[in-house]
């Protein structure tokens, strides 16, 4: 039995190194086949209630529900990430709509969302 304590200790001692550091790209040109995909998906999307763009819910789309302006943002750091965990090799996949990474054989949900405050207008409250 491997004592995940060392195991993960081992997996992560380099982590800090310049090398090993997630740098986000300005540009989606050469972006992984997914990121392309959902951005393609996402340019063509409704949005919901509070302006995130609908892109969970669309089949073959990653786990990004961000406002319409923060889309291609979001997509640049998405990327940043995937590059990052296959060159480990870890393995991604879109199951059922959501967006998952295996690392030594569990299975570990991916998403990215952007907060948002709503705030509900009364148009009845005013006073004359």
């Amino acid at each position: 039995m491997v004592d995940l304590g060392t195991e993960v200790a081992r997996q992560t001692a380099n982590l800090d190194l310049p090398e090993n550091q997630i740098h986000v790209r300005d540009s989606l040109r050469g972006a992984h086949r997914l990121i392309r995909q959902t951005r393609d998906l996402l340019s063509n999307s409704r949005h919901d209630e509070y302006g995130a763009q609908l892109g969970r819910w669309l089949e073959g789309s990653l786990n990004i529900r961000v406002s319409k302006a923060s889309v291609r943002r979001a997509l640049l750091i998405m990327d940043a990430l995937l590059n990052a965990l296959m060159k480990e090799g870890f393995e991604i996949n879109v199951i059922e709509r959501s967006t998952y990474v295996s690392i030594n054989g569990t299975r570990i949900e991916l998403e990215l969302t952007e907060k948002f405050k709503r705030f509900e207008n009364d148009l009845f409250s005013c006073s004359l």
